[in-house]
């Protein structure tokens, strides 16, 4: 920045730059002419006055202040190069230059208007006269100018580091230098002072000292986050995750540490994770509640469609199941599926044993049948019951037609054997088998039922207890 125009160089001793008389010889013209030359070599501005009254300036001088040549600024005072705040104490500035031997900031004036900082220094040049001297200017603009825009980029670094959330850190030699307000808050210190100065070790806990303490140049080689706790200083111990990296400033090393405070995620964390367990626990519970609901449902389905398509006393199939089986083989049926018989099983004296007997002794014997019709066929084959005493079955894919008749006969020949129903005589009963061929007999469930229930109706007309196929 460039000096004020202090009020205290008009006390400075009052050099009357004027009032030396003027002494020109050969010598001090050579002595002017050498002066010239060397400043035409220096670089920044730099001119040779005399009584206070510039006798020759040098052409970075002209440049830097927009001259067109280095004369024009022959024959004009100092005053009239600088702006108004330094003009109207030139002399006094010149005098505590030459005085105290140091320089001096001020600004200039440019011809283009603008302004620029220099650096003036001024130097007695007694050689060529008692009032003369030398003054020099160097151009400082962008050098303030850079230290400005650095100020500025440090005053917006410490404030994005000051406002940011994570404890941000600076360590030289192994103390703390800087601390934004972050960590300041983490770490429960009232201000920097508190840690600035400090050895890093201090920042953690007990276990995590030496390993900050020796080893941060091979830690800041290190990326990624690192689990650490950090040590407030009310000795309370702080999750964190840690980063460590090298930086420079001004030519100064240093190493930056910079640490999260996980301690609230982490209770989170651990939060979730027992919300977690409790939700999985209500789930299976649930769950299983549902999974037994789905059984206990499936179940009942199991049973409904059971009674609606088995018969309730003896389990067998219905009419109606009997009828989709039927419609489902017929379906199915092709060059390759052998023989279907459908066998009208119509048993012979069940009146009277429920006549005589009485209805439970006749349920029982109705499940015996059952029975034994599962017993005369095959897995593959099905026995219905499609009303009182009347049943249905069918025999799938068969070979030839005499397996059908022996099936008949073994019916015909199994319900003629007495039948134990808890009274103190058997029952004896016996049956008569009408037999349909698919397709011969029929191509439909009910065409084949018919053509073997009028086979059976004729055996019931020869006098019952034998076979017929239909024709």
């Amino acid at each position: 920045m460039n000096q004020p125009a202090p009020s205290n160089l008009q006390k400075e001793p009052a050099f009357d730059l004027g009032s030396v008389p003027e002494r020109r010889s050969g010598g001090v013209r050579f002595l002017e002419s050498g002066i010239s030359h060397m400043l035409d070599f220096y670089p920044d501005l730099a001119c040779l006055l005399r009584g206070g009254v510039i006798e020759y300036m040098n052409r970075s001088g002209a440049a830097i202040l927009g001259l067109a040549d280095e004369g024009d600024a022959s024959g004009r005072r100092l005053a009239d190069f600088l702006v108004p705040e330094f003009a109207d104490v030139a002399d006094a500035i010149v005098a505590h230059m030459l005085t105290h031997r140091e320089p001096f900031s001020a600004r200039m004036k440019v011809a283009t208007g603008k302004a620029v900082s220099v650096k003036m220094s001024a130097q007695w040049a007694r050689e060529i006269g008692a009032d003369a001297f030398v003054l020099t200017a160097q151009d400082i603009t962008q050098r303030l100018e850079l230290l400005e825009e650095i100020k500025r980029s440090e005053e917006k670094f410490r404030h994005l580091v000051d406002n940011a959330l994570d404890l941000v850190c600076a360590i030289e030699h192994g103390r703390i230098t800087f601390i934004n307000q972050t960590g300041l808050d983490i770490l429960r210190a009232s201000r920097a002072t508190d840690l600035i100065g400090k050895d890093v070790s201090e920042l953690f806990s007990a276990d995590y000292r030496q390993i900050f303490t020796d080893a941060l140049p091979e830690l800041s080689l290190e990326s990624g986050l690192m689990p650490a706790k950090l040590l407030r200083l009310d000795a309370v111990p702080v999750d964190a995750h840690v980063t460590v990296s090298r930086a420079a400033h001004f030519g100064k090393d240093f190493f930056v540490i910079q640490a999260r405070d996980i301690s609230e995620h982490r209770r989170a964390v651990m939060t979730l994770h027992s919300t977690n367990l409790e939700l999985e626990d209500r789930v299976r519970s649930r769950t299983r509640d549902l999974e037994e609901e789905v059984e206990r449902r499936r179940s009942a389905e199991e049973r409904l469609r059971g009674m609606a398509n088995h018969d309730g006393l003896t389990g067998l199939p219905n009419r109606g199941h009997l009828l989709e089986i039927l419609q489902s083989e017929i379906d199915g049926a092709n060059d390759n599926s052998g023989l279907m018989a459908v066998m009208y099983v119509d048993l012979d004296g069940f009146k009277s044993v429920n006549d005589t007997l009485g209805h439970d002794a006749g349920d029982l014997l109705l499940k015996i049948v059952a029975q034994r019709l599962k017993g005369c066929i095959r897995k593959s084959d099905l026995a219905a019951r499609i009303g009182g005493d009347e049943f249905v079955v069918v025999l799938r894919k068969v070979k030839n037609l005499s397996i059908v008749e022996t099936r008949a006969r073994e019916i015909v020949q199994m319900m003629a054997e007495p039948f134990d129903v808890g009274s103190e005589q058997p029952a004896d009963i016996g049956a008569s088998v009408g037999v349909a061929l698919f397709p011969d007999n029929g191509a439909t469930p009910d065409a084949l039922l018919k053509a073997a229930d009028s086979a059976m109706y004729g055996v019931k007309q020869a006098g019952k207890g034998a076979i017929a196929f239909a024709s």
